[in-house]
């Protein structure tokens, strides 16, 4: 889902291949009701492709994948 190399998230496009989206991309960011553990959210995003699409993002991608600190609480 996130790939430290290119600082971007992996997020399908029904439009073309291979959507890559920074963070800076991001247009909406709400977490979905239900459990808290693990924490889910849906992002909507600015496409290459000119549209915004939805996805779904969990915690761990969201908020620690970027720090590169891999899972909170394991090493």
């Amino acid at each position: 889902m996130y790939d430290p190399l290119t600082s971007t998230y992996s997020f399908a496009c029904p439009h073309e291949r291979g959507g890559r989206v920074a963070v800076s991309s991001f247009r909406l960011v709400d977490t979905l009701p239900g459990a808290s553990h693990p924490a889910v959210f849906r992002v909507v995003y600015a496409c290459r492709c000119g549209d915004e699409h939805e996805a779904l993002v969990t915690h761990e991608d969201l908020d620690w994948a970027p720090l590169g600190l891999g899972r909170p609480g394991r090493s």
